[in-house]
């Protein structure tokens, strides 16, 4: 999979999470190093209060950073999938 591909994909479902929820879902983009993390927090008043983190390399120069991809990328369609589910739909 691409480098581009794999931050369009997480970026846009950190963004979704964030618009269906009551977190507040952050990302931070690091192109110099090629770095992407997600920040998921209980909602805005409680922003401390941490539900979720990861971060990997996304050109997966590291063996290990294929698998915090889909480790962040399973938490977050898991969420959206169980919050539209509930709420009937995006």
């Amino acid at each position: 999979m691409s480098s581009a591909k794999v931050k369009r994909e997480i970026i846009g479902l950190a963004l979704l999470l964030d618009e269906v929820s009551d977190y507040t879902v952050f990302f931070d983009y690091s192109p110099h190093v090629s770095e992407l993390s997600v920040s998921v927090r209980k909602n805005k008043e409680e922003w401390k209060l941490k539900v979720f983190e990861g971060k990997f390399y996304y050109d997966f120069h590291r063996e290990e950073d294929e698998g915090k991809y889909l480790r962040i990328k399973e938490f977050l369609e898991t969420e959206i999938k169980n919050l539209t589910e509930i709420k009937g739909g995006v």
